[in-house]
């Protein structure tokens, strides 16, 4: 493996949440890691392709990047773009009911207020 690419590896898995590009780029910049954008990208594209990073594709927000590889959903607030795991251990058993085959892999990602936004709500 490449030292840019262990760089990104060691960035994701070393920091919580589901960084975007641009925050791992930002990331690996503050550890001293000369990469660039470009190259970021390219890698994390690779680092997917070999089951190392998740990414997870939000339409209308840049896609993020999880070192979690086992299933879970993702909540996303939609006020601070807060990115929290879920786990719904039944949700592909009743999708694979439902559709009355197998299901390969699907993608969910709910949009709610998260608690501390929905406090600064309630306390303003």
């Amino acid at each position: 493996m490449s030292k840019q690419k262990q760089a990104l590896l060691d960035v994701i898995c070393s920091h919580e949440g589901h960084k975007t590009a641009e925050e791992i780029f930002m990331l690996c910049r503050q550890a001293q890691v000369d990469i660039s954008i470009a190259t970021v990208y390219r890698n994390l594209g690779i680092l997917c392709n070999e089951g190392k990073v998740r990414r997870i594709a939000v339409p209308g927000e840049p896609d993020r990047y999880d070192n979690t590889l086992t299933p879970h959903e993702h909540v996303l607030c939609e006020r601070c773009k807060g990115m929290s795991d879920i786990c719904m251990d039944d949700l592909k058993k009743l999708l694979e009911e439902r559709v009355g085959s197998p299901i390969n892999s699907y993608d969910l990602c709910v949009r709610y207020v998260c608690p501390t936004c929905m406090n600064k709500t309630v306390s303003n």
